[in-house]
């Protein structure tokens, strides 16, 4: 894969699915950074009645 398109990429953020990258990431020069998305582990959120919840 080129990269000279993205010359000033160095990171990759990425969620808890994509952490199996890591080894392509490496080979490509780049560093792999897992985060937790705001609401990981949450079951339910409790929204007033007329409002849309966008998850």
């Amino acid at each position: 894969m080129d990269l000279s398109l993205w010359p000033r990429v160095r990171k990759l953020f990425v969620d808890w699915g994509y952490r199996g990258l890591k080894g392509l990431a490496s080979s490509l020069g780049l560093e792999l950074e897992v985060v937790a998305r705001p609401y990981a582990g949450v079951r339910g959120v409790w929204v007033r009645e007329g409002i849309y919840a966008c998850w």
